[in-house]
């Protein structure tokens, strides 16, 4: 079976199911697991796939998402061919589960995704036990700095916080993500500010620039730099089994500051 995957967290679901080998193609972003990815050619970013480049390679499925915004437009033109394809399209943690489920049937691999999803949830119960006593704190999630663009009201990232009793104070504002005014965000005065910046390398993620653009501001993370963390988008942002490593990531640095 070849498979071509234009979106990142769809290569992720390739991986958790062992069927890595399987992917023929795949976006520029799709950079996970690092080692075994960078043999499997390039479409370029999943705002730029051709639906042409794609033919090429005579998939059998071709693994599309609407998680990324912009990416309708390619899944629009993906419509309009012969070719077989799927559009995954999460806002919950169910929804990531149930798009592994799918997989597992469309690629005959069902008993591996059942075990992959016991194995996940069984992560998740660990973590909120591991983390039932700690207080409630706020986190704030940076997409993007140059405006502030955070995660909304409809987006698995406000469950992946509460496994480890962590709220967004944005998710009180309508759609998956938003761009705010950086004194809106300062007011919220988080407990912790993670970075985690969309299609940039992670040596270029720069807390001391999030610092800085809050100095002037009374808030805790101008007092205290160390609540300002790096957090890899692609372990909070990319709908897929590696959220839970986003979830220990916050857990130990929750442990790490006393907090």
């Amino acid at each position: 079976m070849k498979v071509v995957s234009i979106c990142p967290s769809n290569t992720d679901l390739m991986e958790h199911l062992g069927l890595l080998d399987l992917v023929v193609a795949r976006d520029i972003w799709s950079d996970w697991p690092e080692g075994k990815v960078e043999d499997i050619p390039s479409l370029g970013t999943v705002l730029s796939i051709k639906v042409d480049d794609i033919k090429k390679f005579d998939p059998d499925l071709v693994l599309a998402s609407n998680n990324v915004p912009g990416m309708e437009k390619v899944v629009a033109n993906l419509m309009q061919t012969d070719l077989p394809y799927v559009v995954y399209d999460p806002e919950s943690w169910q929804d990531v589960l149930e798009n592994i489920q799918d997989l597992g049937k469309r690629t005959k691999n069902e008993k591996k995704a059942n075990e992959v999803i016991n194995w996940a949830q069984a992560q998740v119960e660990e973590i909120k036990n591991e983390a039932k006593d700690l207080e409630p704190i706020s986190m704030t999630v940076e997409w993007w700095h140059e405006p502030s663009i955070v995660p909304g009201s409809d987006t698995y990232v406000n469950e992946v916080l509460s496994w480890v009793n962590v709220e967004n104070p944005f998710k009180v504002y309508k759609g998956r993500s938003g761009r705010l005014p950086d004194s809106v965000v300062a007011d919220a005065d988080t407990d912790l500010y993670a970075i985690s910046w969309c299609g940039t390398k992670w040596d270029d993620y720069d807390t001391k620039k999030t610092a800085a653009k809050y100095s002037a501001f009374d808030m805790k993370i101008s007092k205290e730099p160390e609540r300002i963390f790096k957090l890899w988008e692609g372990i909070i942002g990319h709908p897929s089994l590696r959220l839970i490593d986003g979830a220990r990531t916050i857990l130990n640095k929750r442990k790490e500051l006393g907090i």
